[in-house]
């Protein structure tokens, strides 16, 4: 095949476009996927010469095609009965839609679901919740099949031998009821984030009937740091909740609020409104992103800075010396040029209540009180952005540390453990499986038999959320409802149900509870009313937290100021780690969700795997490439044996590394996909962590990626730039404004 000469021919703005490094560099492999993309024999086709061969592949394909429909069968055929008694209002083959709501990391999303005769198939977003307003993302759409894994468990364990509910139940009412005369002593229970009205409930009640039980909370991904940050700036914790359709000019200063942010839903939705400058009387929005690695955010940024995650602090620090003067005592120097700082600035200041600054959960919390401060002062709250009172919220990463340090102390006899892995995903200094293992008794409720199950003494199957009754708050605090579309197929229990039984409730089941917990909320009047409404609609209306406007205490900037200080020297020593939840798999909780797996990431258009992203002059100075082995170390101590995936955009003195892969026995697509880098992830450094090194290992892993599928060139590696107006095309404001055939047909605008 020829190359091809990338400067032969431009498209109008004289830049050429490529899809990858391989693709820019023309590289053999490239070449060869590029012009063996499609089956073997296809690309013949292509060659007039072999013409004659297309009737011969598309016969035999055909014919290949006719024994599958008529000569082989997969399924046996069935005969299946009809309704002895048919439900009311349900008619055989008619899909039937079903409001209701999953939590996920404390957060829940407003959903409808689709229900053919009585099973679960389809997922959206509920089109009336304030927050979803018809969208979700993927891993709300992709529950259903985690509904139907075969791999979910089946079966209650006890010792990791098989059981049964009779057992347990046998078990569990005389155990908890000598913890009950005892007032809880030695019992702890570790739960997800939650902000369910039954579970804080149930919690409630529990403890007031055991007063000397403990309850702690733990989340691999939190935003302990946001929290921290509240409380510096405010005195006590609020939520941030940002009005993107109302901002003009945007800085994002670590954060990934399009993807990774618990309402990124309505986040992207109301940035995208801001991006039409096609609306009379409207101006685009600008979005200025520093970071490390690129995110889904920094791919939409009209200005993108990156810097070391570490360094991000100094920008912070940079920014309020020329905002605020209640931070003029900034002394930090970082390596960005002043000038850009400058700009954004400027920006700021011309934009006065039509500006917002966002702050990353990875960053310190005195940068979130920063931006608070700046956020006050440039006129933004009540505007681009209110606050919400998060009086309930507790730091995720110190609470698990104190459930170590009363292990260690010998003050826990019995541990019940509702729903995440801990044992997986907890801080490497905690070292929580061997503190799992010194507890007398544990009990683990999850959804697979995992390796935090495999250490219990008792295992209890799940109720997945279709199949379970429940209730959530959404990020701005609207309630809403969790329905079962089908009975329990393995018989699960819900964590309202197992908290029951700890407690010795009157109220077993899980309806009675939620119902119960509804009453607290809404109270007595027109209860069925409200009820039945909220049921029928997923949410419970005018249920959001009260907006706040509290007042930022300014006067201890100078603290922050100091304490920022000197973390941004501290972390800029050797190569820097820097810890993200995966797009696919999240925190490793959807691992064994094969259409998950095979969702290329955004970005990277990495599947079933994942990396240690470096920067092409980092990989360069290493001495590696794509799908090459090296050995990632922190401070000379822990290490993890990785492969390299080179992406352009990645700061070269920062490794991103996402977390959620590297798990065996909990499933078949789980097995053996990616690298377990939560062992190189420590209680104090959450978000990220200087004083690395990176070294080539030997060896080679091969990756799945899509990055090059469609290429668009298939005819020789000729003639792709040539074609490029056509293919895309790309101009600023001005020239958008001043073609009409460009608005009429509404070709993306790239504003620079």
């Amino acid at each position: 095949m020829p190359s091809v000469d990338q400067s032969a021919a431009r498209p109008p703005t004289g830049k050429t476009y490529w899809r990858s490094l391989d693709d820019f560099a023309d590289t053999p492999e490239f070449r060869e996927f590029m012009f063996r993309e499609f089956p073997a024999g296809a690309s013949e086709m292509l060659d007039s010469s072999e013409r004659r061969e297309f009737l011969k592949i598309m016969g035999a394909s055909l014919a290949l095609a006719g024994m599958g429909l008529s000569g082989c069968r997969r399924w046996p055929e069935e005969k299946i009965a009809p309704y002895a008694s048919r439900p009311n209002g349900q008619l055989p083959g008619i899909p039937q839609s079903y409001a209701t709501s999953m939590e996920l990391g404390g957060v829940a999303s407003g959903l409808l679901v689709t229900s053919y005769d009585g099973r679960p198939i389809k997922i959206e977003g509920n089109p009336q919740h304030p927050m979803n307003q018809g969208a979700t993302d993927a891993w709300a759409q992709a529950s259903v099949l985690e509904l139907y894994d075969p791999d979910r468990s089946r079966h209650v364990m006890h010792h990791n031998q098989e059981s049964t509910h009779g057992d347990f139940s046998s078990w569990a009412n005389t155990h908890f009821a000598a913890l009950r005369e005892a007032s809880g002593n030695g019992l702890c229970i570790l739960s997800e984030a939650t902000a369910s009205p039954s579970v804080l409930d149930m919690k409630r009640r529990l403890l007031q009937a055991m007063p000397n039980a403990k309850w702690y909370e733990y989340e691999p991904l939190n935003n302990d740091n946001e929290l921290a940050g509240s409380v510096l700036a405010f005195g006590s914790p609020f939520r941030a909740q940002y009005h993107f359709d109302r901002a003009k000019v945007i800085v994002s200063l670590d954060s990934d609020f399009l993807c990774s942010h618990p309402a990124a839903v309505k986040h992207t939705r109301d940035f995208a409104s801001g991006r039409r400058a096609d609306d009379p009387g409207k101006t685009m929005n600008r979005l200025y992103v520093v970071e490390s690695g690129y995110s889904l955010t920094g791919a939409n940024a009209d200005h993108r800075l990156a810097v070391r995650s570490s360094d991000v602090a100094g920008v912070a620090g940079h920014l309020a010396k020329m905002l605020s003067s209640a931070a003029s005592n900034w002394v930090g120097s970082i390596d960005v040029d002043e000038r850009i700082l400058q700009q954004i600035a400027s920006d700021l200041q011309s934009h006065h209540g039509e500006c917002l600054i966002v702050v990353g959960p990875r960053q310190p919390a005195q940068v979130h009180a920063l931006a608070h401060l700046l956020n006050v002062e440039l006129g933004n709250v009540g505007r681009t952005v209110s606050y919400t009172a998060r009086p309930d919220a507790k730091p995720q990463a110190a609470s698990i540390t104190a459930l170590a340090a009363d292990i260690d102390a010998g003050q826990v006899d019995t541990l019940v453990i509702l729903g995440g892995n801990p044992a997986y995903n907890a801080p490497a200094d905690v070292n929580f499986t061997a503190k799992l293992r010194s507890v007398s008794t544990t009990v683990h409720l999850s959804n697979y038999v995992d390796e935090t199950s495999k250490l219990c003494t008792w295992h209890m199957p799940r109720a997945h959320y279709l199949e379970s009754w429940g209730d959530a708050r959404a990020y701005d605090g609207t309630i809403g409802l969790t329905q079962p579309l089908i009975e329990p197929l393995f018989g699960g229990r819900s964590a309202i149900e197992l908290l029951a039984m700890i407690n010795g409730d009157d109220l077993t089941a899980g309806y009675d509870i939620v119902r119960r917990g509804f009453g607290g909320v809404t109270g007595d009047r027109d209860f069925e009313q409200h009820w039945r409404r909220t049921l029928h609609d997923g949410f419970l209306a005018d249920s959001a937290f009260a907006v706040q406007s509290p007042a930022v205490r300014g006067g201890d900037a100078e603290a922050w100021i100091i304490a920022l200080a000197g973390q941004v020297s501290q972390e800029r020593l050797g190569m820097e780690l820097v810890f993200a939840g995966d797009r696919s798999v999240y925190d490793g909780r959807f691992a064994n969700n094969g259409w998950l797996q095979e969702l290329p990431d955004p970005l990277t258009k990495l599947t079933w795997d994942n990396a240690v992203q470096l920067s092409p002059s980092a990989a360069e100075n290493i001495g590696v490439k794509t799908g090459d082995m090296v050995n990632v170390s922190l401070n000379g101590g822990s290490h993890v044996e990785a492969a390299v995936l080179v992406m352009p955009g990645q700061h070269a003195q920062s490794a991103t590394l996402t977390l959620g892969y590297g798990r065996n026995g909990v499933g078949r697509i789980a097995e053996d996909a990616g690298f377990d880098f939560y062992q190189l992830r420590s209680s104090d450094s959450m978000g990220f962590v200087g004083g690395a090194t990176i070294a080539k290992s030997g060896g080679s892993y091969e990756f799945a990626l899509t990055q090059h599928h469609h290429a668009l060139d298939t005819i020789g590696g000729k003639g792709t730039q040539d074609r490029l107006p056509t293919i895309f095309r790309e101009a600023n404001l001005d020239e958008y404004k001043e073609h009409p055939d460009f608005a009429d047909h509404r070709v993306h605008v790239a504003h620079r």
